[in-house]
């Protein structure tokens, strides 16, 4: 999980666009992203998801 959060953090700082992350029961990662200047989703938010779901990670 710990690294899970780590690459995502590190490529939202890239990108510019940081989620809202929890860890629950030091396995299960929620990431959020949403544009509050917007009031809601925008393309980078659908844009930074698809970049996540890429990636493979140890189920």
């Amino acid at each position: 999980s710990i690294e899970f959060l780590n690459d995502v953090l590190t490529m939202s700082v890239e990108e510019g666009h940081i989620p809202d992350l929890a860890m629950r029961e030091g396995k299960f990662v929620d990431v959020g992203y949403y544009t509050y200047p917007a009031g809601g989703l925008t393309l980078n938010d659908f844009i930074m998801a698809a970049k996540i779901n890429e990636r493979r990670y140890n189920e």
